[in-house]
């Protein structure tokens, strides 16, 4: 979403009690989905402010609300991609793909 025209995620996507996650310095989000949210959190308010000086969040900085440190979403992603293999891993209609290209 780094590369986008003109943002696509839009306020009214949202209701009480949603999460949104703005993984690309506010560029996919409109002006009013990111200063309408309740809570801005982001893993550093100076990289968002040199981001800002950058043109990103071209209506405004939102009100932080607290700074999280995420150690990056790969630990996230082994926590769901386990998840799915303990679902499917004894499913016999499961198709499995290799890991690495095999010669034939």
């Amino acid at each position: 979403t780094q590369r986008l025209e003109k943002p696509i995620v839009r306020n009214e996507w949202f209701r009480p009690g949603c999460l949104g996650f703005g993984l690309e310095a506010s560029r996919a989000w409109h002006g009013d989905a990111i200063l309408g949210a309740d809570k801005f959190v982001t893993d550093s308010w100076d990289q968002t402010v040199y981001y800002h000086k950058q043109g990103a969040f071209p209506d405004g900085l939102p009100d932080l609300y607290a700074e999280a440190i995420n150690i990056g979403l790969a630990l996230e992603d082994v926590i769901v991609a386990n998840h799915i293999y303990e679902i499917v891993k004894d499913d016999a209609n499961v198709q499995r793909l290799s890991l690495m290209e095999e010669s034939f």
